[in-house]
């Protein structure tokens, strides 16, 4: 079965999707136990979560770039 969580691949569901799963969620909890921040905080942590989903989005066409099959 393809993932199509995180971009357009056809490519089954591998270890790789799994560690970037398992990576998004602990992050996410990290998230909830820092608990509230400075708004500038704030500005930093989405700047940083925007870049890190773009790269996230197309992280098997990067690994491809790596790897090529």
């Amino acid at each position: 079965m393809p993932c199509r969580c995180f971009g357009t691949q056809a490519r089954p569901i591998g270890p790789r999707h799994v560690a970037r799963n398992s990576a998004l969620f602990l992050l996410a909890l990290c998230g909830l136990a820092a608990g509230p921040v400075p708004a500038a905080g704030a500005v930093v942590a989405a700047t940083a979560g925007v870049t890190g989903a773009l790269l996230l989005i197309r992280l098997d066409d990067l690994a491809d770039l790596w790897h090529p099959a």
